[in-house]
């Protein structure tokens, strides 16, 4: 369980750092989208960093990381299509949104993890 906690983790990361990025313009959505003609361009540049950071703080926290996970899977296919519809400059390569979206199908078929202590509930009759 501990390499499922671990995982989580580390796709909590870019989402959470990404997703900062473009909430506070650093690096803007809006033109990427454009680029890739993706539908309603003005409107996911605003949901989706959202759905990002969410996503990456469930995951983090471990709390409903399943949850977190589906918000990784959506927000990682639209990079996906982006990537492949559009190249743009300041782009991270498109390793990143395959190995998040991949780990996100794991943390939604396994769950979290814990990296200590994880407590077991007993079945008592």
């Amino acid at each position: 369980m501990k390499a499922i906690a671990i995982l989580r983790i580390l796709i909590s990361l870019p989402l959470l750092g990404i997703g900062f990025l473009h909430l506070t313009g650093v690096e803007p959505m809006a033109p990427i989208l454009e680029g890739a003609k993706l539908p309603l361009p003005e409107l996911t540049a605003i949901l989706a960093p959202i759905a990002e950071v969410v996503g990456g703080l469930l995951l983090f926290a471990n709390f409903r990381p399943r949850i977190g996970a589906l918000f990784a899977l959506g927000t990682m296919a639209g990079a996906l299509a982006a990537h492949l519809r559009f190249d743009w400059a300041d782009e991270p390569p498109i390793l990143l949104p395959i190995a998040v979206f991949v780990g996100a199908l794991v943390i939604l078929a396994r769950g979290g993890g814990c990296l200590r202590g994880c407590a077991i509930p007993k079945n008592d009759p």
